[in-house]
């Protein structure tokens, strides 16, 4: 056994078997049955571009994620999206964020009622057992639609991201949140969603539980250290009994990716061993490092693939977030659109799959995206809104920006992402060569309309 088989068996053995004492039983026990296709994990995580992401592997921070990622499939172009709700809507649709079967351009706020993206839901008339943990973050406060656990069977964690419920009818509804109050402070009160180390060993155990039952889809959501932006609700608990340690926010947000390297590696280690296809994205750049913006800071993040018999590198493919719904269940076997009351709801209508990588034999050669876009409107706030929205298109190399703001008015930016990744120069209003007026002028023809 070589140091990396031996560091990482014993990171698993010992943290699950803490998390779980039936551990062992995963390799002892007869696996379910699934001729639907192959069992899948979707892991998000909360606040990480590929710039910090790499910075922070850089730093020594990810020393157990960084023995797994050379096994992976990393998608170096892959763009997410500006904020959390964005990322999830998109990826539970299959649809960009100006779509009409998506609306999902913006954050949810405190009691904000809005049930989700329209379509047809990332499991909905998927085969097998489907179970979401985590942020799932496309709705606000109680009481809560059905909507919200369409095409999923189990639900552990919270619907939006600034509250969780207690006593709400949900089917298997985990309130990790209000447990976490009670054990700190013995009071039965809510808690914002930002991470700490209790939950996110509580999320852990709840996935691991779920791959032993031999669930065939697994949409699991970590959680970020966030700022105290605004003011919580009114029964919440203090803002500083989430934090793991440091007094800044860098050194909280370092010391918590420490952490969720160690356990996000547990629970990638695991899952494979029981034969699934695990896939590990961010939703969109950190705090003050991109987040909310168009810049590549805010969209770039990481997407790693593993697979039984997939051989790891990195490829410069153009995959978006909205692809995760058509891989996902084309991997699943699931059909592209469902019935909801006689209404068929298409889905997925900007998804374009990429099964052709990561099991090439099975799926063979599939088309590939030449552009991916991305867009976001309003902002922040509630929608629709027509004055307040940023929409982005990009090929492989360049990469074009229209934002429109009340206050600022609208304004068009044009980048070569391969001379200039760090976006410092805007092409538009220049002199632009032959070649770089010619892409504006084929990237312009991809943007949406204004809804």
């Amino acid at each position: 056994m070589n140091r990396r088989e031996l560091l990482v068996a014993a990171m698993t053995v010992s943290s699950c078997a803490i998390l779980n004492p039936s551990f062992m039983s995963l390799l002892a026990a007869k696996r379910k049955s699934d001729t639907n296709g192959y069992k899948v994990l979707v892991i998000k995580i909360d606040d990480i571009g590929r710039n910090k992401y790499l910075e922070w592997s850089a730093d020594g921070l990810t020393p157990e994620l960084d023995l797994l990622t050379p096994e992976a499939l990393d998608y170096v172009n892959f763009q997410a999206a500006p904020r959390c709700g964005v990322l999830r809507c998109t990826t539970l649709v299959g649809a960009e964020a100006h779509a009409p079967s998506n609306l999902g351009g913006r954050n949810c706020v405190w009691a904000d009622t809005w049930p989700g993206p329209a379509g047809t839901w990332i499991g909905e008339g998927m085969p097998g057992y489907r179970v979401v943990i985590g942020k799932l973050h496309v709705m606000g406060g109680a009481p809560y639609p059905d909507t919200v656990l369409r095409g999923c069977d189990e639900f552990h964690g919270c619907h939006a991201q600034l509250d969780t419920q207690e006593g709400t009818p949900q089917k298997n509804f985990s309130h990790y949140h209000w447990w976490e109050t009670s054990i700190l402070t013995g009071q039965p009160k809510m808690i914002q969603l930002h991470a700490n180390e209790f939950n996110t060993n509580v999320l852990n155990a709840r996935a691991i539980d779920a791959i032993n039952n031999g669930t065939e889809f697994i949409d699991f959501n970590y959680h970020s250290v966030h700022l105290p932006l605004n003011p919580p609700p009114p029964n919440d608990e203090p803002i500083g009994v989430q934090y793991v340690g440091g007094t800044t926010f860098e050194e909280k947000a370092r010391e918590y990716m420490r952490h969720l390297s160690f356990r996000s590696a547990e629970l990638i280690t695991y899952a494979r061993a029981a034969g699934y296809v695990v896939i590990m994205i961010g939703d969109n750049g950190p705090l003050g490092e991109g987040k909310g913006t168009s810049t590549q800071l805010g969209l770039n993040t990481p997407c790693f693939v593993w697979a039984p018999g997939l051989v790891g590198g990195q490829s410069t493919r153009l995959v978006g977030a909205q692809d995760i719904w058509a891989t996902v269940r084309e991997l699943r076997g699931a059909p592209l659109h469902v019935s909801h009351g006689g209404t068929v709801t298409l889905g997925g209508e900007h998804s374009w799959s990429f099964v052709d990588d990561i099991f090439p034999v099975v799926f063979g050669a599939r088309p590939q995206r030449t552009y991916l876009r991305t867009d976001e409107f309003p902002k922040i706030g509630a929608q629709p809104d027509t004055t307040d929205w940023v929409r982005v298109v990009r090929n492989a190399q360049y990469k074009l920006v229209v934002d429109n703001d009340p206050v600022t008015g609208n304004v068009t930016k044009f980048h070569d992402l391969i001379a200039d990744p760090g976006e410092a120069t805007n092409l538009f209003g220049t002199s632009m060569t032959a070649e770089q007026q010619n892409a504006f002028n084929r990237l312009q023809l991809k943007l949406p309309t204004v809804p």
